[in-house]
């Protein structure tokens, strides 16, 4: 068994401004700033960035304006913006944020571990609760 060590650094604010640009299809100058607050407030943990930023257009930080064509963000509001204090904290308070039925079909997935295979995932669903869970998570 040959195993390799992967050591993942934190993201960078440039690293983070080429994600953002790549991702909104945007120039790396218009995500600077944007950028400079993500790594701010998430210390650049990579998991925590992309959990940031979901969380940034649940709650309608982030979004696309079909008038202007192009994402739009308020930096003001991002900055003053409350935020969990580690991963943990965001995905759990995105957990709470689920639909109890989904909440429940993933309790009881999760009593067989990191991995549920569809087989097990189908005796447990009691209607549509896995398309639920797929719309949700």
């Amino acid at each position: 068994l040959n195993i390799t060590t992967v050591a993942v650094g934190n993201l960078t604010q440039d690293d983070v401004s080429v994600l953002l640009s790549d991702s909104l299809r945007v120039l790396p100058r218009a995500t600077a700033r944007l950028a400079e607050v993500v790594v701010r407030k998430t210390g650049g943990n990579a998991l925590f960035v992309v959990q940031f930023l979901h969380s940034l257009y649940y709650e309608g930080f982030l979004r696309f304006s079909l008038s202007a064509r192009r994402w739009e963000w308020d930096i003001a509001k991002i900055r003053s913006r409350d935020i969990a204090d580690n991963v943990v904290e965001l995905m759990t308070e995105k957990l709470l944020r689920l639909p109890d039925q989904v909440r429940g079909a993933l309790a009881k997935a999760s009593v067989f571990g990191a991995k549920c295979n569809q087989v097990i995932c189908n005796i447990l669903d009691r209607g549509d609760v896995l398309n639920s869970v797929d719309a949700q998570v």
